[in-house]
């Protein structure tokens, strides 16, 4: 009898793993506890994220973005954003952060947090911040351009990638993500890299031993204001 292929025994574990998938009834605004049971149970599917309130679709983005090893870090506002940032900083015991954001450098001076700004600086560079253009909640992704002032070197370089959104920034699917961008730059020049960050980067490919920081961070990190 001829043994099956790889191809065949994954495409049948994708079948069976589809077959069993439910659909919840859909959760009402503020019933976390469905949500959380839901969410362990990994039973959300197609159109169930539709029906989740705000509150809860950042909730179920926090749990996919950490069930990849990555971390979201829920913030009241800026100054509560910087001094969890300033927090984690001494916890990782970095004595700087490297960001090309004008913007980012001075919120970062006046939180009293060290900020690195010179590109000589990049051959030594642990951790850097930068902005993005959406977080997917599917996926628990985070979507960046080149088209943003971090450019693509600061994405994939550092060991140690923390994000700065704003829950406005939250989307359900990709597809929405990738038709806001087309929007946002329909009158100007168009990004020359657009791309999905899922968690930090990782490779299976020697004797299937998850590995990650492989080919990028390490660590992703992400700081969401709420207000």
């Amino acid at each position: 009898m001829k043994q099956p292929s790889s191809r065949q025994i994954i495409l049948e574990r994708m079948e069976r793993a589809y077959a069993s998938r439910t659909i919840t009834n859909d959760p009402k605004d503020g019933q976390a506890e469905c949500l959380e049971e839901d969410l362990s149970q990994n039973k959300f599917f197609q159109d169930d994220i539709l029906s989740l309130s705000e509150k809860d679709k950042m909730a179920y983005f926090c749990h996919m973005l950490e069930s990849l090893k990555g971390e979201c870090i829920l913030c009241e506002d800026e100054q509560d954003m910087y001094e969890k940032m300033s927090n984690l900083m001494q916890k990782k015991s970095l004595s700087g952060l490297f960001t090309r954001d004008a913007s980012i450098a001075e919120k970062l001076h006046q939180h009293k947090i060290p900020v690195d700004t010179d590109e000589e600086s990049l051959k030594d560079l642990v951790a850097a911040v930068t902005r993005c253009e959406y977080l997917i909640v599917r996926t628990g992704s985070v979507l960046v351009s080149s088209a943003s002032k971090a450019g693509r070197q600061l994405h994939v370089y550092p060991s140690i990638h923390i994000v700065i959104a704003h829950k406005n920034q939250l989307v359900d699917e990709l597809h929405a993500a990738l038709e806001g961008v087309r929007q946002k730059y329909k009158k100007s020049s168009f990004p020359s890299v657009v791309s999905v960050i899922t968690g930090p980067s990782r490779t299976a490919d020697i004797e299937k031993t998850l590995v990650l920081g492989a080919h990028g961070p390490k660590e992703l990190i992400i700081f969401v204001q709420q207000k």
